[in-house]
C-alpha cells in the first residue's frame, strides 16, 4: 500500500513537471504503448491521457511513418531524431526526438518520445526562401532589358536619333521599375523587423483622400474614370500615422485605377462600426476570381501573370498596405466578382 501511494506520488510530481514543458512529451514501455504523456501532447491531438493510457501510440496517433520510427528505436535501443510532416492526424511538422531509457535486464525500459513543432519556423523559412526567389525574378526582368538596350545603344544605336530616344525612355522606365521595387522591399524589411514606430496624430480623412487624389489625378484623368467620396465628418477625429496612410490610399488608389475599366467608377466610402472604422475603396474594374482572393495580399502574388508588367507595380502593394493596417490594429479585406469589379476595405481602432 505505502509503495502504491508513493508510486502516484512519484508519477504525479513527473506528470506535473511534464506539463510544464511546451514541447509535447510521451513516455511510452518496452511495447510502445502510452504509460505517460504531457498537456501539450493532449492540446496538439486533441485527446486525453485516460483515453490511450497502456494503448498502443499507433492508437492515439495514427501515423504509419511514427509509429515505425519509434519501433526502429525501441529495437536500436539509441536516441534517434527525425522530422516528420504529418498531413493526419493534425497537419504540422515536429522535429521528433526519441530517447531510450533503461537496460535489457532492467524491468522499466521504455521511451521518451519529444516533439517540437516547427510548423511556423519551416513556413518562415519556405516563405523566405520564396520571397528571396521572387525578388530575383522581378530584379532580374528589368535589369536584362536595361542591358539590352544599352547594348543597342553601343552598338550603333545612339545614330538613330528617333529610336535612341525611345530606348532611352524604356531604360528610364525600367530603372524607375527597380527604384519602386527596392523601396517597397526595403518598406517591407523595416515591417519585418518589427523596429518600426508608429507616429500616431489626429489626421482628417478626407483631407488625406483629397490629397490623395490629387497625386492621382493625371491617371484618373487618362482612363476618364469617375470618383465618389462619401466620408462621415465623423473621420476627422483618426488618430493614426499620417504618412503610412497616405502610402494605403496610394496603393489601393494604383490599383483601382491601373484595374478598372476605361470610363468606370471609383467609390471611397466609410462607415463607424462599434468601436472600429471601416474604409472601403472600390472599382468597377475586371474583378478578381474566387480562387485568387485568399492569396491577393501575398507577395508578389499576380492575379494574371498576362499583366505581370502593369508599369508601376511590384506585386507588393497590397502585401505593404495589409501590414501597415496590422500594424495600426485593424484588418484588411477583398471582396470581388470576376468581371464586376472589388472591393477592398481596411479598419481601424477608434481609440487610436
Amino acid at each position: 500500500m505505502l509503495d502504491e501511494i508513493k508510486e502516484k506520488k512519484r508519477r504525479g510530481q513527473l506528470k506535473a513537471l511534464l506539463d510544464s514543458m511546451v514541447e509535447g512529451v510521451i513516455v511510452l514501455d518496452a511495447q510502445g504503448k502510452i504509460i505517460l504523456l504531457n498537456a501539450s501532447i493532449e492540446s496538439i491531438f486533441g485527446f486525453k491521457e485516460e483515453e490511450f493510457l497502456e494503448h498502443p501510440l499507433i492508437e492515439a496517433i495514427r501515423n504509419p511513418e511514427l509509429d515505425k520510427f519509434l519501433k526502429e528505436v525501441l529495437e536500436s535501443r539509441r536516441i534517434r531524431e527525425l522530422e516528420l510532416e504529418m498531413v493526419s492526424p493534425v497537419e504540422k511538422i515536429f522535429k521528433i526526438r526519441a530517447v531510450f531509457y533503461g537496460k535489457q535486464d532492467e524491468e522499466i525500459r521504455g521511451l521518451l518520445v519529444i516533439f517540437n513543432d516547427m510548423t511556423a519556423l519551416r513556413k518562415l523559412e519556405r516563405s523566405k526562401a520564396e520571397f528571396v526567389a521572387n525578388v530575383s525574378h522581378e530584379l532580374r526582368t528589368p535589369l536584362a532589358s536595361i542591358k539590352g538596350f544599352v547594348e543597342t545603344l553601343r552598338d550603333g544605336g545612339l545614330e538613330d536619333k528617333k529610336n535612341s530616344i525611345r530606348f532611352l525612355e524604356i531604360i528610364e522606365s525600367n530603372v524607375t521599375r527597380l527604384e519602386l521595387l527596392i523601396n517597397d522591399i526595403l518598406e517591407l524589411s523595416k515591417m519585418d523587423s518589427g523596429k518600426i514606430a508608429l507616429n500616431k496624430k489626429g489626421v482628417n480623412l478626407k483631407v488625406l483622400v483629397e490629397k490623395t487624389l490629387e497625386i492621382m489625378k493625371p491617371l484618373i484623368k487618362k482612363k476618364n474614370l469617375a470618383v465618389e467620396v462619401k466620408l462621415d465628418a465623423k473621420y476627422a477625429e483618426m488618430r493614426a500615422d499620417q504618412g503610412m496612410l497616405e502610402q494605403v490610399f496610394l496603393n489601393l488608389l494604383d490599383n483601382a485605377v491601373k484595374f478598372n475599366k476605361y470610363g468606370g467608377l471609383i467609390k471611397i466610402s466609410g462607415e463607424i462600426i462599434e468601436s472600429m472604422y471601416k474604409v472601403s475603396v472600390s472599382d468597377t474594374g475586371m474583378g478578381i476570381p474566387a480562387e485568387d482572393l485568399p492569396r491577393i495580399f501575398e507577395r508578389f502574388y499576380r492575379v494574371d501573370k498576362g499583366r505581370a508588367r502593369e508599369p508601376g507595380g511590384t506585386g507588393l502593394g497590397l502585401s505593404i498596405v495589409k501590414h501597415i493596417i496590422e500594424l495600426h490594429g485593424g484588418t484588411v479585406e477583398v471582396k470581388s466578382k470576376n468581371g464586376e469589379g472589388s472591393i477592398f476595405s481596411f479598419t481601424l481602432p477608434k481609440a487610436g
